[in-house]
């Protein structure tokens, strides 16, 4: 078959051309993939789609899961819509389900929500539902980490995101000045024995 026939389609959370100049990234590669670009904004600047991504996911697990959810009380979407979404639509996706798991009855009530979105929120007046405060997210991320002794991969399952995405975000508040470490090693407790000589 020609060759002509294959598309491949990529993405990815860098500015490749900024990769490219900086020699993190293969030109020869980039200019083979960017053929048709697209820039997606993230969902901390696109904060109008939410109500409609969380009708989405709820109907969804609406289907799947053992109870219906019918509507979301005002309190909790105000704490969804002030959110910064560091995760993207994939962290909306993990709070939603959380809060589906969590709670009962018809309505998702704020009290459903992970622990570290409460906490973020509980700082940000009433007021302000687009953005909360950076201070509030650094409290509330020290508060999760504090809880697990550090340990990334327990703080990560707490706020239902994934480890390079809290690794992110601890990089964001300079949380960290060591490199994020496999699954494998941050579960391990035990400190590496050393060899007898």
């Amino acid at each position: 078959e020609p060759r002509d026939h294959i598309r491949v389609i990529a993405s990815t959370r860098h500015d490749p051309e900024h990769a490219v100049r900086e020699g993190r990234f293969r030109e020869d590669l980039y200019y083979r993939l960017g053929v048709i670009t697209i820039d997606v904004p993230s969902l901390a600047e696109r904060k109008r789609d939410i109500p409609l991504l969380v009708d989405r996911v709820l109907a969804r697990l609406n289907r799947r899961g053992d109870r219906t959810v019918s509507q979301v009380a005002p309190e909790a979407m105000r704490i969804l819509l002030a959110h910064d979404y560091l995760g993207n639509v994939r962290e909306l996706e993990n709070l939603m389900e959380h809060a589906f798991v969590v709670g009962q009855g018809p309505v998702l009530e704020p009290e459903h929500l992970p622990s570290y979105i409460l906490r973020a929120s509980a700082l940000t007046p009433v007021g302000e539902p687009t953005r909360h405060s950076p201070d509030g997210e650094q409290e509330a991320l020290l508060a999760v980490l504090r809880k697990h002794g550090r340990n990334k991969t327990l703080a990560a399952l707490e706020l239902g995101i994934h480890r390079s995405t809290l690794w992110r975000r601890m990089r964001k508040f300079g949380l960290t000045e060591e490199p994020p470490r496999t699954s494998s090693e941050e579960i391990r407790s035990d400190p590496p024995k050393k060899e007898e000589t």
